[in-house]
């Protein structure tokens, strides 16, 4: 009677096994299918179905913690969120040189677009450059990150008390235009931030006035590499070439405009992220791509600026970061999904 008891028992712990597997793996696979889902709807690509391939931890420079998941995608591309909160972080839907990286190396870490770094020798090296961190790199790349996730978090204290379903709404700019646009100058030495005006003021000499870029500085749909130094010249005078912010170059670019005629000037925001993330969905609302720098107050390559053409939002709840879509200004990778948490600057024509 005691043998056929513990057999009984026995049967009942290893059903109840099964079924605590099962539940943990049900919810794992609900969990692919709604980050499957969210990834679909912040990608700009709406014709193309994107599904997980494989995920990778990514680490944080703050804590050393496994802090955010990168999902490589199909057909192409991939994903970063934050596990804490499954915030969305950013997400290119195209072929990315860099990935494979992570086929060669065990530590990676992530401090927002174009942060990317791995561990080697104890030194933290970046994906795209391969550049080393310095100390100071780090103290100044975690205080961001420290406020991503900070905000992430209370985004989500907030978000339980909702009880409306989730209602997305997008707003895009000249959509083909700028995911078809290719014709700009090569980031060659860190001057994301021209690179930026060169595409916001090709845009404006296609869609507003042909004053905007002169006739021999123009490529196609887009502006060249002489526009690009032209503009150069301006804003840096004797000064190295590199990393700027959009504020810096206001006046290189007033005094080109000035002598175009033109009664157009190019402003920036950058008195607190909240303003320029104001001021950015103000002019995409209106119709108007604008300029924006990412990540950290920190010089190329680290930091880096882009334009903005579109954003995806939640109507009913305005607390929940907005993901913009971008324009790069790399070759290799042109368009991105981010985070409004990663911005901090915004360059806008008026």
């Amino acid at each position: 009677m005691k043998k056929m008891l513990c057999v009984f028992i026995s049967m009942i712990m290893l059903l109840s096994m099964v079924e605590v597997i099962n539940a943990s793996e049900e919810l794992n696979r609900l969990n692919v299918k709604n980050t499957e889902f969210l990834i679909n709807q912040y990608s700009p690509n709406k014709e193309i179905e994107y599904s997980i391939k494989e995920n990778i931890t990514l680490r944080s420079l703050i804590d050393e913690e496994e802090c955010y998941t990168l999902y490589r995608l199909e057909p192409a591309g991939y994903a970063i969120f934050y596990n804490e909160t499954n915030a969305f972080m950013e997400a290119v839907y195209e072929d990315v040189e860099w990935l494979h990286i992570l086929e060669v190396n065990e530590r990676f870490y992530y401090s927002g677009p174009g942060n990317y770094f791995y561990e080697s020798d104890g030194k933290y090296h970046s994906v795209i450059s391969g550049e080393c961190l310095s100390i100071e790199d780090i103290e100044v790349l975690s205080r961001s990150e420290h406020m991503v996730r900070e905000k992430s978090r209370s985004v989500i204290q907030q978000d339980a008390s909702r009880v409306s379903p989730i209602e997305l709404r997008s707003v895009v700019v000249q959509e083909d235009y700028f995911e078809s646009l290719t014709e700009y100058a090569e980031n060659v030495d860190g001057t994301c931030t021209v690179i930026a005006a060169c595409i916001l003021l090709g845009y404006y000499d296609v869609f507003v006035n042909d004053d905007f870029v002169l006739d021999n500085h123009r490529d196609g749909s887009g502006t060249n590499e002489e526009f690009h130094d032209y503009l150069c010249s301006r804003i840096y005078g004797s000064n190295t070439w590199g990393g700027i912010f959009i504020r810096d170059i206001l006046e290189g670019v007033h005094v080109y405009l000035e002598r175009n005629g033109l009664g157009n000037m190019l402003y920036s925001v950058y008195s607190s992220p909240s303003n320029a993330n104001a001021k950015i969905k103000e002019y995409l609302n209106a119709g108007k791509p604008v300029m924006a720098s990412m990540a950290t107050v920190y010089s190329a390559p680290y930091n880096h600026t882009v334009v903005i053409y579109g954003m995806i939002y939640e109507y009913n709840n305005t607390s929940r970061p907005v993901t913009y879509y971008v324009q790069t200004g790399w070759h290799n990778t042109r368009l991105m999904s981010v985070s409004e948490s990663w911005i901090y600057e915004c360059g806008y024509i008026r």
